[in-house]
């Protein structure tokens, strides 16, 4: 560093570099120290594993010395510390019987690598004896041949299979007096049957020797037991360690109702029940039947009984519904469940599944149903597409032998018959109107021809008077005065005349876009405060007109709404072309075909029901006494019927007409 020839460029570098070796070797530190920690909790999980087994794990040398072992293991040789162990030979507490066996296997594991399955006794130090199943592996570890055995109690198994062995003899006793038809099969054969098997299939045990178990299953039931796994298990597939267990991945039940052919020919049902055991080092199949047969045939008629009565039900021309006393739906037909939900209301009480004011209604009809026997009455309902049923229900109680009553329901939809009856009572008072808008027409008409004839007579009189005095004679204008008031007399007589659809003049083909664009801005002009909107068709149809009547109609139909509105408003114009059919015309009177439809709307005060049934009567009006003569509206219905029209008015307060 001191050295004068080397540059500060070369200084630095040198430094550099040692910082460099520096990083490293702390990176390298830092690694070896996260290493060491890995290790250690390896270690750690490891140690906690094969202490919470509840298996004795031991690991002893080439001389069969322990060099480490679990508490499990430290137990089974009757001490409570590893430091009691180590350092001694497992040979200590086997048996004395079982010594040459121990070091044989020791010796044999060392040379094959493992060693299975070996059963011996282990004396403890207190002279317990324990009978254990071994498992050894060996390997090499730190360079040194060690053995990893696994060593676990089996005394609970060797009870079972001791108890297992003194039950066998009693098995046979026991199988041949039983009522119970009892059955042994390995592979595919019978290797026992009980006499109550004898007695329903038919055959003996020697029959049977020459046969196997699908000879007299019925073949309609083979592909069943198949897919439940009995074939499986009967060719002894499946390792006895897990029995039946997981077949396709579900427990298969143990008891399946299958058919039998008897030896006669006869079709027997059976309850087949059926586990699998061990016997001899085989997976042996043992059951027990019972001969089902007299049951099967009882269900099967219930079962059509049932199925009669279902089609029966489903035919019924109504819904039909059976409750409990409970109001539990126990039974809904097809058309009911075709309506409403029915399955999410089945079985359920009705505060369940409704509003609590819904369902105290129907838990009181039901309950006067069971109690009088019958109710009847009518309801609305919303259906599973939400629309609106009127329902007419009638409900009776069912009286059952040793039984609580339960209640029938029967349920007819008589929407289609309502509207029919509105849309009667509707077209009845549409028929009245006509007819008392034509009574008073053909009497306005008269009125105002007989009113028209006089006020010629008074104008003629008037006229004539005036010629013969000076306009300075004070009874001048009197007389003017007279022929002005004969004037509005005429006018109002002309809209008699129009109510009563007389003096159509000069009709002519007519586009009634031009109409309503022409009349409207007209109105629109001189009418600033309201706002008029307009929407026409395109291809409107041309129809034949009084182009003046319809400039009146209209006329008439803005001033009605400017007056509706006040503090101003707006005003929605729109045409369109419209089809008839039979059906739409009739209760208008008036020809199928087409039509076009002048829609005007206002955002006016709009009218009550009892107002907007009277606004076409000639001198009704809702204005002050002398602020109108109550005929505007008359004839613009007086104009539109003689045009072969009709009119329709939508209107609610604070809504505006259309």
């Amino acid at each position: 560093m001191k050295d004068p020839s080397r540059t500060n460029q070369e200084l630095t570098k040198e430094v550099s570099a040692l910082k460099q070796q520096i990083i490293k070797l702390e990176q390298s530190e830092s690694g070896h120290k996260k290493a060491e920690d890995e290790l250690r909790r390896s270690e750690d999980k490891y140690r906690t594993l094969v202490e919470t087994t509840g298996t004795g794990f031991v690991i002893i040398d080439k001389d069969g010395l322990v060099l480490d072992a679990n508490l499990e293991y430290v137990r089974l040789t009757g001490h409570h510390d590893l430091s009691e162990i180590v350092g001694r030979s497992v040979i200590e507490w086997t048996a004395d019987s079982e010594k040459g066996k121990n070091s044989a296997a020791i010796k044999a594991t060392l040379e094959k690598g493992y060693t299975r399955n070996l059963e011996i006794d282990y004396v403890d130090s207190k002279g317990n004896i324990t009978p254990i199943e071994i498992n050894a592996t060996s390997m090499e570890i730190e360079g040194k041949i060690q053995t990893i055995t696994i060593c676990r109690d089996i005394t609970e198994r060797k009870r079972v299979e001791e108890e297992l062995l003194e039950s066998e003899s009693k098995f046979r006793a026991l199988a041949e007096s039983s009522s119970s038809a009892i059955f042994l099969i390995q592979g595919t054969k019978y290797i026992y049957i009980n006499p109550a098997f004898e007695s329903i299939i038919g055959y003996t045990m020697e029959d049977l020797a020459d046969m196997n178990f699908w000879d007299f299953t019925h073949p309609d039931m083979r592909e069943l037991i198949r897919s439940r796994g009995l074939d499986r298990i009967s060719r002894g597939i499946d390792r006895i360690s897990r029995g039946i267990d997981r077949i396709k991945g579900q427990d298969p039940p143990s008891r399946y109702e299958i058919k039998f052919i008897a030896k006669n020919g006869q079709v027997k049902w059976v309850d087949y029940s059926a586990t699998v055991v061990e016997l001899n080092n085989k997976p042996t199949i043992m059951g027990s039947t019972f001969d089902i047969t007299e049951r099967k045939r009882a269900e099967e008629e219930l079962l059509e009984s049932e199925e009669r009565f279902r089609a029966f039900m489903d035919n019924m021309p109504g819904m039909v519904i059976i409750k409990d006393k409970e109001s539990r739906p126990l039974f809904f037909n097809q058309k009911f469940s075709n309506m409403f939900p029915a399955n999410e209301w089945l079985g359920k009480i009705p505060e369940e599944t409704f509003p609590s004011e819904i369902a105290g209604s129907m838990r009181e009809n039901d309950l006067k149903a069971l109690s009088e026997g019958f109710v009847s009455y009518e309801e609305e309902w919303h259906d599973k597409n939400d629309c609106l049923r009127v329902l007419e229900t009638r409900k009776f109680s069912i009286n059952q032998k040793n039984k609580a009553p339960v209640l029938g329901v029967i349920i007819t939809d008589i929407t289609s018959r309502k509207q029919a009856e509105e849309e009667k009572r509707i077209l009845q008072e549409r028929l009245q109107h006509a007819d008392k808008m034509e009574a008073i027409g053909t009497l306005a008409g008269g009125i105002a021809h007989d009113f028209n004839n006089l006020l010629m007579g008074i104008q003629g009189y008037a006229s004539l008077a005036l010629l013969e005095l000076d306009p300075s004679h004070p009874n001048y204008e009197r007389l003017k005065r007279i022929e002005a008031q004969v004037q509005s007399g005429a006018d109002l007589t002309r809209q008699l005349l129009g109510f009563a659809r007389g003096g159509r003049y000069e009709v002519k083909t007519a586009d009634m876009n031009d109409i309503l664009e022409k009349s409207s801005s007209m109105f629109g002009r001189t009418k600033k405060e309201i706002t008029i909107h307009r929407k026409y068709a395109k291809d409107l149809f041309t129809v034949e007109v009084d182009r003046g009547q319809m400039e009146q109609v209209f006329m008439n139909l803005y001033v009605n709404a400017w007056q509706a509105m006040r503090g101003g408003g707006e005003i929605y114009l729109e045409t369109e072309n419209v089809l008839l059919n039979d059906e739409q015309a009739f209760p208008y009177a008036v020809k199928p075909g087409n039509y076009i439809r002048i829609s005007m709307t206002d955002t006016g005060t709009g009218m009550d029901e009892k107002t907007r049934e009277r606004i076409f009567d000639p001198f009704f009006t809702t204005k002050e006494m002398g602020r109108g003569t109550g005929l505007g509206l008359a004839t613009v219905y007086g104009i539109i019927k003689g045009h072969n029209g009709f009119i329709n008015v939508d209107s609610s307060p604070g809504h505006g007409t259309t």
